[in-house]
Order: C-alpha cells, then sequence, then structure tokens
C-alpha cells in the first residue's frame, strides 16, 4: 500500500495506490514503514533530520511518505524536489546557496540534505503554528501564507486536507516507532 499525492509509477503492480487521483479511503490497517518501497534506502537520513530539528521521526517519515513515497529522485510537475518535496525557492529561503536553479534543484536530490531541509522548514513551521501540527501539515502543503489567510486553520483546499489526514494516518499509527 502507498498513501501519497503522486500517481502510482508504471511499476506499481498490486500496491494499492491512494493517490491524488484516487478516492478510496486509506485502509484501517496501516503497514510499519519498512514495509513500504524504497524506505531503507532513506530510513538514516529521516532518523537523523529528525533528530538534528529536535522532531518526531515518525511524523518526518510520515511527511516523506506521503510527499515521495521514499523516492528520493521525485520531482512534482510543481517543481517540488526530492524525499520532502522541497521547493526551490523556499530551500533558498531557508539558507541553502547556489549559484543557480539547476544546482539548487541537483542538491535537493540528495535524500540527506532534503530531510534535513524538509525536518528544518517542519521544526520552524512547529514553532510559527504554534506546535499544531495538522496546521504545521497544511502549512507544509499549501503554505504558510494559505493558513494564515483561512484564521490559522486548514485552508478549505480538497489537496491540502486529504493531505493532512493522509500524514496524520500515518504519523498516528507510525508514532514512536
Amino acid at each position: 500500500m502507498h498513501i501519497g499525492n503522486r500517481n502510482p509509477p508504471n511499476d506499481a503492480g498490486t500496491v494499492t495506490w491512494l493517490g491524488p487521483d484516487n478516492d478510496i479511503p486509506p485502509p484501517e490497517v496501516v503497514p510499519p514503514p519498512t514495509a513500504l518501497p524504497r524506505y531503507r534506502d532513506v530510513r538514516d537520513a529521516l532518523n537523523a533530520a529528525a533528530k538534528m530539528n529536535r522532531l518526531d521521526p515518525a511524523m518526518v517519515t510520515a511527511v516523506a511518505a506521503v510527499e515521495s513515497a521514499f523516492d528520493a529522485k521525485a520531482i512534482s510537475k510543481k517543481g517540488a524536489v526530492g524525499l520532502m518535496q522541497v521547493m526551490p525557492a523556499t530551500a533558498l529561503r531557508y539558507g541553502l546557496t547556489s549559484a543557480n536553479q539547476s544546482d539548487v534543484v541537483e542538491q535537493l536530490l540528495d535524500p540527506w540534505l532534503n530531510a534535513n531541509m524538509g525536518a528544518l522548514i517542519l521544526a520552524d513551521l512547529m514553532r510559527k503554528m504554534n506546535r499544531k501540527v495538522e496546521l504545521v501539515l497544511a502549512a507544509y502543503n499549501a503554505g504558510e501564507g494559505a493558513v494564515k489567510r483561512f484564521g490559522s486553520a486548514i485552508p478549505p483546499f480538497l489537496e491540502t486536507e486529504r493531505y493532512v489526514m493522509k500524514v496524520l494516518k500515518l504519523y498516528a499509527a507510525w508514532y514512536g516507532m
């Protein structure tokens, strides 16, 4: 099973894919991340990033699962890059230095850097959103400005509402892992 906001790859096979174009509700039982493809390849990077930014590893892991299905080379249609689907402009705002846009993308394809950048953004949003995880996740997905425009609430965007629910479901299942 995969819960994410990307459509399934051609090699998804018999995996139940809960992506943006699929209204199937998530299963009642969520498998551990170790049962999901590619998780073992990025586990150490996610755990180190969570520890460095004083975040729960289960939350960082849940965000990565939904954002990229643990695909460190993922690039979205909107230009988000890597494991945590970080936008290049956001990475620059958070301190990544680069000579040009293609260099930023190349750097963000490194799972260690990307995991840390995503965790840094989540940690900053935790401070700005008074540690309200649902608002942190909404801001990570739709932008901090969208959360503020809707009165410090989850914006009424179907994609963002589904995103928050998917991440929270995984986070709750993986809490304390």
